[in-house]
C-alpha cells in the first residue's frame, strides 16, 4: 500500500542526528516554485492535502526521546490538515514590489517557516503561497521527512495533484511500491545479517588509520554549533561547470563526486602545507537508495519519500604532487576512484554498524555532499504542460531554489 501508518524505526542517519543533541526543529530543506496564473489558495491547499496524505514521511511525528534515541511514528492519512500548513502572503501588502524586497521577503518567510517546524508536534511541512505580481509557492520540509531525491518525487506529484485540483478532480498519484516503514524495518533486519557483520573489520581498519586534523584546534561540540557557522556560496560560469559535469568525468571514466573529491583532496593538501602528511578524514554523504544488501536490493525506492542519506568516512590522501598539473590531477582522480570503490555497500553498513553500537562514533572534521544537478531553466513542476513555452520565454519566471 502507499500508506502504512504506525511506529517507525529510525534510520542510521536519524540516529546520527539524534546523537548530536540540541534542537533539530529547524533542520530543513526548501524549494521555491512558480505557480500557474490560474492557481488559487483553494487549489494549492487541495494539492498539498493530497500530497501529504499520499506520502507517509510528510506525516511523521517524534513521539519520545529515550536515552538519546528518538521514537517516531507515521500518522494515518487525514491527520495532517493542509490548511494548517499553508500561509498566504500578499506581495503588495508586504511592499515587495521590487526584486530586492521580494528576495528579502522570501528569506524572511523561509526562516519563519523553519522556526515553526516541530517534529514533536508532527509539524514537518510548511508552505507559503506568495500572491501578487507573480505567484509562487515556498515549500519547507524537515530533513527527517525529505532528502534531495525525495524532491524529485514530491514536485511532480504536487504538479499532478494541482493540475487535477484546477479541474476539481482527485489526482491519481502513482502508488509508492515500498512504504517508508517497510524500508526501515528491512534496514533493522539487514543490520543483524552476516553481510553487515562481515563489513565490520573493513570499517574498523579504516577508522584506525591515522589522519590529520583540520584547523588550529579540535572541534568543540559545545562551541562549534550550526547556529555559529558561517556560509560561503560560489557561482561558477557555465564554461567551467559544463565540462566539470560532462566531459571531465567522461574522460576519466569517473562520476562527478569522484572528480570533486579529487579536487578537494588536492586543495586540502595544498592548504595544509604538508604535501606528504597524513590523510584527511571526510564524512561522505550518499543518497542511500542503492545498498546492494540481501533483503534490501529488491525493494523499489523510486517513489519512497524520506531521509535515506548515508554518512560514512573516507580518507583523502592523494599521491605525491610530482609532474605536470594534468598528471597530478589524473593521479588524484584515479586514487579517489579506487578509494571510493573499495567502500562496501555504498557506505550503508557503516551507519548500520554504528547504529548497532559495533563501531565507534568517530566524526570527521569535514563533510562532503554532492546534491546532483537541478535544472533551473526548464519550467518548474507546478506549471501545467501547456505553459512550458511561455515559461521558457521568461514571462512566468521559471527558476527554483533548493536550500538546506
Amino acid at each position: 500500500p502507499s500508506q502504512d501508518p504506525g511506529p517507525l524505526e529510525p534510520t542510521p542517519v536519524v540516529e546520527w542526528l539524534a546523537s548530536l543533541g540540541g534542537d533539530a526543529g529547524g533542520f530543513a530543506q526548501s524549494v521555491m516554485v512558480p505557480l500557474p496564473a490560474t492557481a488559487t489558495g483553494a487549489t494549492v491547499r487541495t494539492a498539498l492535502q493530497h500530497l501529504v496524505d499520499h506520502h507517509d514521511a510528510l506525516r511523521l511525528r517524534r513521539t519520545a526521546v529515550t536515552g538519546g534515541r528518538w521514537e517516531l511514528e507515521v500518522r494515518p492519512p487525514g491527520t495532517v490538515p493542509a490548511g494548517e500548513l499553508l500561509r498566504h502572503v500578499d506581495l503588495a501588502r508586504e511592499g515587495a514590489d521590487d526584486p530586492a524586497a521580494y528576495d528579502a521577503l522570501i528569506e524572511q518567510e523561509r526562516r519563519a517557516a523553519r522556526r515553526h517546524l516541530d517534529p514533536d508536534r508532527g509539524d514537518v511541512v510548511r508552505a507559503v503561497l506568495f500572491h501578487g505580481w507573480e505567484d509562487r509557492l515556498l515549500l519547507v520540509i524537515h530533513h527527517l521527512a525529505v532528502d534531495g531525491v525525495s524532491w524529485r518525487v514530491l514536485l511532480p506529484d504536487l504538479e499532478l495533484a494541482h493540475r487535477h485540483a484546477l479541474r476539481g478532480e482527485h489526482a491519481p498519484l502513482p502508488p509508492v511500491p515500498t512504504p517508508l516503514r517497510t524500508w526501515t524495518r528491512a534496514l533493522r533486519t539487514a543490520a543483524r545479517s552476516e553481510a553487515v557483520r562481515a563489513d565490520e573489520t573493513w570499517w574498523r581498519s579504516r577508522l584506525a588509520t591515522p589522519h590529520a586534523g583540520l584547523g588550529s584546534r579540535p572541534l568543540d561540540p559545545a562551541r562549534d554549533t550550526v547556529d555559529r557557522a558561517g556560509r560561503l556560496s560560489s557561482t561558477w560560469a557555465e564554461t567551467w561547470i559544463e565540462p566539470l559535469l560532462t566531459t571531465v568525468p567522461a574522460a576519466f571514466r569517473a562520476r562527478v563526486p569522484e572528480i570533486l573529491l579529487a579536487a578537494l583532496s588536492l586543495a586540502l593538501r595544498r592548504w595544509s602545507g604538508n604535501p606528504q602528511g597524513a590523510p584527511v578524514r571526510v564524512d561522505l554523504e550518499g543518497h542511500g537508495r542503492r545498498p546492494g544488501l540481501a533483503g534490501l536490493a529488491d525493494l523499489d525506492l523510486s517513489r519512497t519519500v524520506g531521509w535515506f542519506t548515508t554518512l560514512h568516512p573516507v580518507l583523502l590522501d592523494p599521491p605525491p604532487a610530482t609532474g605536470s598539473p594534468a598528471e597530478v590531477s589524473a593521479r588524484a582522480v584515479t586514487h579517489v576512484k579506487e578509494r571510493l570503490r573499495e567502500v562496501p555497500h555504498d557506505g550503508l553498513t557503516h551507519g548500520l554498524l554504528r547504529q548497532e553500537g559495533r563501531l565507534p562514533d568517530a566524526r570527521a572534521p569535514l563533510a562532503f555532499n554532492y546534491l546532483g544537478r537541478f535544472d533551473t531553466e526548464d519550467p518548474c513542476p507546478l506549471y501545467p504542460s501547456d505553459a512550458a513555452d511561455e515559461a521558457r520565454n521568461g514571462t512566468l519566471g521559471g527558476r527554483h531554489v533548493f536550500k538546506k
